[in-house]
């Protein structure tokens, strides 16, 4: 059975435990599926390469991606590891991002991603979504200081 996008971040909220904070409408949930695209990518292969623009949300269905950067010496330093129902890259802004870091496939992965105008435009949207948003930025800065 294919799952639509809306379904899966669904999932992700029951899991998070913050579906009772948050509670996508039809209507969010039409734009969701109707603006968000899945591709498939293959083991060792890159969905973000240091210095390009960064362009879209992911959201991860299946597999797992490596998170790196280079340090002085051009050795890789793991960031994270990202497994499935997770977003990837929630910190698009507005102005042109380039990216500082890798995002690496560890093996096949079906990714659901969201181009920037459309996230922006679903941020002036849906008050649910922005939610969503402040749930998993709070949680990405908790990860970083108890690093």
């Amino acid at each position: 059975m294919v799952q639509t996008i809306a379904t899966l971040i669904d999932e992700t909220l029951m899991v998070m435990g913050a579906h009772l904070h948050v509670r996508m409408t039809d209507e969010e949930k039409a734009y969701l599926d109707a603006h968000f695209e899945l591709i498939h990518i293959k083991k060792g292969e890159h969905l973000v390469t240091r210095g390009e623009e960064v362009c879209y949300l992911y959201y991860l269905e299946s597999g797992i991606v490596r998170l790196w950067f280079p340090d002085k010496e051009n050795r890789e330093i793991s960031a994270r590891f990202i497994q499935a129902k997770e977003f990837i890259n929630f910190f698009l802004s507005h102005e042109e991002h380039h990216a500082h870091y890798n995002i690496k496939a560890l093996e096949p992965c079906k990714i659901w991603r969201l181009p920037k105008k459309d996230l922006h435009q679903l941020y002036e949207l849906s008050i649910n979504f922005n939610k969503l948003a402040r749930i998993h930025l709070v949680r990405s800065i908790n990860r970083k200081i108890i690093r």
